[in-house]
């Protein structure tokens, strides 16, 4: 047998086969923006700025609509990571480890205990009045951003 041959031209599309290029398919561009269309939801790009549910963005990122973001209950020690949002502690005594606010900024955690005690992180983040602090005091909850360099508490308790 011989070496194969070059491929021949693509049929025809067969029975039941899609032939929407749903890349380019209910699409409208022009220089500065480009906005999909499917079915009523509307994802639009314009000038660096991405729109869910809109097609004209006045952010970097603009939700027209509802957000979900995860939420977990623990009552043990645990460990945050990059797909954790909002974390309730049921119970007392815990460490609770973040990573290292060099390796995620921006990062927003929410904290919230429900235990009768308290309970630490293993890291210190800047509190709200600028001291260091560990602790995540019992019936409190804790916003913590990563600033790049250390975790700041974002809001008042």
């Amino acid at each position: 047998m011989g070496p194969q041959g070059p491929a021949g031209p693509q049929g025809p599309a067969g029975p039941g086969s899609v032939e929407k290029n749903l890349a380019t398919d209910q699409l409208t561009q022009d220089a500065e923006a480009r906005t999909y269309n499917q079915n009523g939801q509307t994802l639009g790009f314009t000038n660096g700025q991405t729109g869910f549910g809109t097609a004209t963005p006045n952010s970097t990122v603009h939700i027209a609509g509802t957000l979900s973001l995860p939420i977990r209950a623990t009552y043990t020690s645990t460990a945050l990571g990059a797909t954790d949002h909002t974390l309730v502690q049921y119970a007392g005594g815990l460490t609770l480890t973040l990573p290292s606010a060099a390796s995620c900024a921006g990062r927003v955690y929410i904290l919230k205990n429900l235990a009768n005690a308290d309970n630490t992180t293993s890291v210190n983040f800047i509190s709200e009045d600028g001291a260091s602090e560990n602790r995540i005091i019992k019936n409190r909850v804790y916003w913590l951003q990563s600033d790049g360099v250390s975790w700041q508490q974002i809001n008042t308790d």
